[in-house]
């Protein structure tokens, strides 16, 4: 785990150097909300679009084909909250919809912007009092945590 913190903070130092998208599922009162934050210029790239064509719709299109959360096997929809784009990142905020129950567990499908050379995806939950981080790339695309 020392290790997994240590990555974080030197990418975080360095991200330019380092193609990283981040990934928090959270609790936020009877919701689970999920954070995406990427650098502008790989989500433009993974759109294939210009720096003026980054719009909503699209981001949204891509999130729901390259980013799945499953929820004791049923694959559960997000609704966006809201998009923020400043200056080189971008941070979108969703709510995975639908009546939460007991979770048994958690699977993660995340193919974002892995068509980027060397990119990862560091995806960290944040659920029931316990802090998991995991880092996902192009060899590791699928998670599955019990609780």
């Amino acid at each position: 785990m020392k290790f997994l913190f240590a990555s974080l903070f030197l990418l975080a130092s360095i991200s330019h150097d380092i193609q990283v998208a981040y990934f928090k599922i959270y609790e936020k009162g009877d919701q689970l909300v999920v954070d995406f934050v990427f650098e502008r210029e790989d989500l433009l790239e993974a759109l294939g679009q210009k720096q003026s064509d980054l719009e909503d719709a699209h981001i949204h299109s891509y999130l729901e084909e390259k980013f799945a959360v499953r929820i004791n096997g049923k694959r559960i929809e997000i609704g966006f909250n809201y998009i923020d784009v400043k200056e080189k990142h971008v941070h979108l905020s969703g709510s995975l919809m639908g009546k939460m129950e007991t979770i048994n567990t958690i699977e993660i499908d995340n193919h974002c912007l892995l068509d980027i050379y060397k990119h990862s995806n560091i995806v960290e939950l944040r659920l029931f009092d316990q802090e998991r981080d995991f880092l996902m790339n192009a060899e590791r695309t699928n998670i599955k945590i019990n609780y």
